[in-house]
């Protein structure tokens, strides 16, 4: 028995000296827009010695790449990606190689996964000059002289680009498991894809094949010109496991179809809060009101949700991630140097404090409870964590408007946008549930935890008393007990912190009645703690004057001075009534006893 010889270059056969071709049909002329891989419909037949031609043996893919350096790189990943799928394959001769190419494709039956590689041959440029003649392709090769590398795949009729409007969440199972497949392969396909469609899906190089109309369609994934062929290792893993999810990605969102849309709203109403927020700030030159504690939060939930921010391929994401991150810190680095804000008392510090830590402790089960096994991990982990703190990262904003006395600079409009984005979320959950495709069950439950509490506290911020809103508060205590949940969170907290409450803020207006509050735009109070120190520095030597100064020398504001003046008037129409007896002289009675 003669000794085995192997014909292969990487695994992929030579035909070039086997078989003779003869051009059917163009699929791809990659000459088109620019030089790419074009690919053609080929009879195949049998290279014969003889006068009498050989029958044809059937139809195969001739793809060509053209011999400059981007193209050749192509064709190196397209031979390494094949040589990996298809194995070793050894011959006694070459008549052996053409006798087994042969059966093939007698035998050859459309296979679940991908197109096979029969092999490769090298073919003149101008191919397609040669299209109803039979041709030895190696010969005109070396005749003509410049030559393409070719690959001779498996040629699959009916083959048609995936259809997200036949994609049900049967198929997209077979698609995932066919990746899968070839991630047991070893092959990192890298090209199955197209961020550049964005807000739309975008899947290419996914194909389905439908036997009969109606029925269930078997999925290919094909053209490894990108493909590389990855080991066994942890970061070899990771970045299959990250195609998996990205493929995963956009098929949910071709299923979403136009109920996208609501998606995209849901989106554009989380950023024109900030847009709002930021406007609000500069224009009023102030950031009363605004919780630093919430605004610190909401920076944590987006560095830990988008820690997966340079392995995402879509650019509707990678923008909105970026935006989200940079907004929350520059709103952090306005409130604490630029603009003066609110101080939050300790009790906000700790309901902070204790949002992070119930986030921490709870997430790691939420996602073994909530998510698939192939999931866990530390980046989900991160996301889980996420999910749960902004539910209710907005506790300490809500809690800042009931303590705070001062105009402030959150509104309906700030107010209705942030609250909006997670109710068009969950409205797209909720269809989305009747499309065969579950979303997150962390996301729609913590999704709705946050929807409710902003509902609830929109309820609050409708029904509240305006006449008492006067003096600058946005919502008081006996507002918030108009709430479901917030007078719920907050109730012992408010009975608990209402008569120290009451008695710092009567201080307060004394000690804004015997100064002149400093005034930026609008009207709106600076800073709610300036002056505090001055204040507590100069409070004993205050107590002393102000029992010798005139009233009217205290008065530094003008509406002050006019409403004193105002009270001067009438005291001279009229009697003086309602003095009490110790500030009556020891044996006078108020006049009575000059009167008749």
């Amino acid at each position: 028995m003669a000794r085995t010889q192997q014909l292969s270059s990487d695994n992929i056969v030579n035909l070039g000296s086997l078989i003779e071709l003869r051009l059917v049909d163009i699929l791809q002329d990659g000459r088109l827009a620019t030089v790419l891989p074009s690919s053609y419909v080929v009879d195949v037949r049998r290279k014969t010695e003889g006068s009498r031609p050989a029958r044809s043996a059937g139809k195969c893919v001739l793809k060509t790449f053209p011999r400059d350096r981007r193209n050749q790189e192509i064709f190196r990943h397209e031979v390494e990606a094949y040589s990996k799928l298809t194995g070793n394959v050894n011959y006694n001769s070459a008549q052996d190689a053409a006798d087994a190419l042969f059966d093939t494709f007698s035998a050859l039956r459309p296979q679940h996964g991908w197109p096979r590689c029969l092999g490769y041959v090298a073919v003149p440029t101008g191919v397609e000059d040669y299209e109803f003649e039979w041709t030895d392709m190696a010969e005109a090769a070396a005749a003509k002289g410049a030559t393409q590398n070719a690959l001779l795949l498996e040629y699959i009729p009916g083959l048609e680009p995936l259809d997200f409007k036949t994609l049900d969440a049967a198929l997209m199972a077979d698609i995932l498991d066919v990746l899968a497949q070839l991630h047991e392969e070893g092959i990192h396909h890298r090209a199955n894809v197209n961020p550049a469609v964005w807000p739309k899906p975008g899947v290419r190089n996914v194909y389905v094949r439908y036997s009969k109309p109606g029925t269930r369609g078997e999925p290919f994934i094909t053209n490894f010109g990108n493909a590389v062929v990855l080991g066994d290792s942890a970061r070899d893993r990771r970045q299959m496991e990250s195609e998996m999810n990205e493929l995963e990605f956009h098929l949910k969102r071709g299923m979403e179809g136009k109920l996208l849309i609501f998606r995209i709203l849901g989106d554009l109403s989380h950023m024109s809060s900030k847009g709002i927020l930021i406007f609000s700030i500069h224009s009023n030159r102030s950031a009363e009101g605004v919780s630093l504690i919430t605004q610190i939060l909401y920076a944590l939930v987006f560095c830990t949700r988008y820690l997966d921010l340079f392995q995402t391929g879509s650019a509707w994401n990678v923008i909105f991630k970026i935006t989200y991150i940079l907004t929350s810190f520059y709103i952090l680095g306005v409130m604490q140097w630029v603009f003066p804000r609110s101080r939050e008392r300790e009790l906000s510090w700790k309901l902070g404090a204790i949002i992070v830590g119930g986030a921490a402790a709870l997430s790691p089960f939420a996602m073994l409870a909530l998510m698939a096994k192939r999931k866990w991990g530390f980046f989900s982990w991160m996301w889980s964590f996420s999910e749960i703190l902004e539910s209710v990262c907005v506790l300490p904003q809500l809690l800042l408007l009931r303590q705070t006395t001062v105009p402030t600079v959150i509104d309906s409009f700030y107010l209705l946008a942030l609250g909006s984005y997670r109710a068009l979320y969950c409205l797209n959950w909720f269809l989305r549930m009747f499309d065969e495709l579950k979303p997150e069950a962390i996301s729609v439950i913590f999704g709705i935890i946050q929807t409710a509490l902003y509902a609830d506290f929109a309820w609050v911020y409708y029904t509240r008393q305006r006449v008492k809103l006067r003096g600058g508060g946005v919502v008081d205590a006996d507002d918030l007990r108009n709430g479901w949940l917030v007078q719920r969170i907050f109730g012992r907290t408010l009975g608990h912190h209402n008569e120290e409450h009451d008695e710092e803020a009567g201080l307060d207006h004394n000690e804004q009645r015997g100064s002149r509050p400093k005034w930026g735009s609008r009207g709106i109070s600076v800073s709610a703690d300036d002056g505090v120190f001055e204040d507590e520095e100069h409070g004993e030597g205050s107590q002393d004057l102000n029992g010798a100064v005139d009233p009217d020398a205290k008065m530094q504001d003008p509406d002050d001075l006019a409403k004193a003046l105002d009270d001067d008037d009438e005291g001279e129409d009229a009697p003086l009534q309602g003095q009490s007896s110790s500030q009556t002289p020891s044996g006078l009675r108020s006049g009575d006893e000059w009167r008749d």
